[in-house]
């Protein structure tokens, strides 16, 4: 059986140690919402059920930022400090960006109307975070 980050590494074909410093430091992002909300609620056995939605978010998430930051290093270059390099860089990386969301199963408007969601409503917020950590310890 596959880990989840090894499907999430396949999926955006991405190498294992950009994908595992992108894992810590969203781990390490929900640190403190994730120990408040273990501080209130009792641990269980297992973990809660996954809304799925919430689940592919949290996968076009963590690959998005990962687009971000390949093509974010890409326009440090001084080789592409012209405007019309600058141009055709972001263009690039909305598509892949756009692509890597839809390849999580996910619409575009799915993928903006969840992280909408998760910046107002607390608990929403308090699962995608713990579906994070999840994640991460699975790796």
């Amino acid at each position: 059986m596959d880990r989840p980050l090894d499907v999430i590494q396949r999926a955006f074909g991405l190498p294992a140690r950009v994908l595992g410093m992108t894992m810590l430091a969203l781990s390490l992002a929900s640190v403190a919402p994730a120990a408040a909300q273990q501080a209130a609620v009792p641990t269980a056995a297992a973990p809660a059920a996954v809304d799925p939605e919430l689940a592919s978010y949290a996968k076009a998430f963590v690959g998005v930022g990962l687009v971000r930051d390949e093509f974010d290093s890409r326009l440090a270059l001084a080789k592409n400090k012209t405007v019309e390099l600058q141009d055709q860089i972001r263009v690039e990386m909305k598509e892949k960006v756009n692509r890597t969301i839809q390849a999580t199963g996910l619409t575009l408007d799915a993928y903006r109307r969840i992280e909408y969601t998760i910046t107002i409503d607390p608990a929403r917020r308090a699962a995608f975070d713990q579906f994070l950590t999840d994640l991460s310890k699975a790796g």
